[in-house]
């Protein structure tokens, strides 16, 4: 933790230090470790310091067999990476949900405006870099970067964690745009969980349109915690016949 101790020193000024002192030696020996924790104990190191040069180590660890240090080796490399992060353009592997903060702390910390390979990661095979857009587009507020078109592809995703976040993106960044289209999807929805978020979605962008919309949930629906969010919905409630029921 010797970077904790230096807090007005400059990065140039620590890696002086770090080598003049022989961690470096003591980094380069742990990196070479069989023992995945001493191999992870150099990552942090790296990490730590600041130490971009050993970016190429740390490249040859994230196809580990070891979750764990798999884990610690995209940390150390996001944290050590220029503002483009492309190192989540092919990254095929699951990602934590720790990571997943960890990861969005350092982008978000690292960046003044959204990274713009976004576009990429919306793209990816890999559900968790789609799940790491969303949310760094909800994040930096930038709604102009996911494309009607892409909300409607993102619906179909089978992992309901991506429907997850799509709806809540729609939601948190007022997308009133996409009302049609969360309409339709409730219809084909599965997961309970997000058919009530959709329901309280449309609530936040939906319009006086959307009272019949509503009405039908709670006239078809059997689901009883959904026809109570709907019934509970400010929009629902504007419904002529609501006083009756």
């Amino acid at each position: 933790h010797i970077k904790e101790n230096f807090n007005e020193t400059n990065e140039h000024t620590m890696l002086l230090i770090y080598k003049y002192f022989g961690f470096d030696e003591i980094s380069n020996k742990l990196i070479r470790n069989r023992k995945w924790y001493s191999k992870s104990e150099a990552l942090h190191h790296y990490q730590n310091i600041g130490y971009k040069i050993k970016t190429g180590h740390v490249k040859k660890l994230l196809n580990s067999k070891n979750t764990a240090l798999r884990s610690n080796a995209i940390i150390a490399l996001i944290s050590l990476s220029d503002e483009k992060f492309d190192v989540l353009d092919n990254y095929k592997y699951n990602i934590s949900k720790s990571d997943e903060v960890k990861i969005l702390d350092i982008i978000y910390r690292k960046k003044s405006n959204i990274p713009k390979n976004i576009n990429n990661w919306l793209n990816s095979k890999n559900d968790s870099i789609v799940i790491i857009a969303i949310k760094l587009i909800v994040r930096f507020r930038h709604k102009q970067d996911i494309s009607l078109e892409q909300i409607s592809h993102l619906l179909k995703s089978e992992n309901n964690l991506v429907r997850k976040e799509v709806i809540l993106a729609i939601r948190e960044l007022v997308m009133f745009e996409a009302n049609e289209i969360l309409m339709e999807h409730f219809k084909v929805e599965t997961n309970l969980r997000n058919k009530i978020s959709v329901i309280k979605t449309l609530n936040t962008i939906g319009t006086t349109e959307n009272i019949t919309f509503f009405v039908g949930i709670v006239e078809k629906t059997r689901k009883f915690r959904v026809r109570f969010e709907t019934r509970n919905c400010k929009l629902y409630k504007q419904n002529r016949h609501y006083i009756f029921q």
